[in-house]
């Protein structure tokens, strides 16, 4: 799909068909991979089958612009969000809250689009917490209204 004036291509899988009928796919119940329905099955998919393959890229800033990626594999980026996970849990940080009639959890990432936030997000589905999202966007209202 081309983009529309003004708008940047959609980012899609580098294995989806340049041809790609988005609209149908999206009314579609398509898996990329059998068995894996949900973000985590399809990274630890990808960490059992392609681990040393790099996942998440972050430029260096030079004095004026910026370096080559420095890239994390699936392998390591899982590693870092099972020790993250453990340390949240460990210092109780995401404790449960009872609400509608349920247990939950809640982690709080104020964070620019960077590899950080996905590490944090992956380390949460570990124990089932919901990754709240804040962003420097958002005025002082709005993160009072979401807290």
């Amino acid at each position: 799909m081309e983009p529309e004036e003004g708008y940047s291509r959609e980012l899609c899988s580098v294995q989806a068909p340049k041809d790609q009928d988005w609209e149908a796919l999206a009314e579609s119940a398509f898996e990329p991979y059998p068995g894996c329905d949900t973000l985590m099955k399809i990274f630890q998919h990808h960490v059992k089958n392609s681990p040393k393959n790099q996942f998440l890229g972050t430029r260096e800033k030079l004095s004026e612009g910026f370096g080559q990626y420095q890239w994390l594999t699936f392998e390591e980026v899982d590693v870092n969000a099972r020790n993250l996970a453990r340390g949240i849990m460990k210092l109780d940080l995401c404790p449960e809250v009872e609400g509608e009639d349920t247990t939950w959890r809640f982690c709080g990432n104020w964070s620019r689009n960077r590899q950080e936030w996905l590490t944090v997000m992956l380390a949460n589905m570990h124990h089932k917490t919901t990754t709240v999202g804040f962003y420097d966007a958002m005025n002082p209202t709005a993160v009072d209204f979401i807290i």
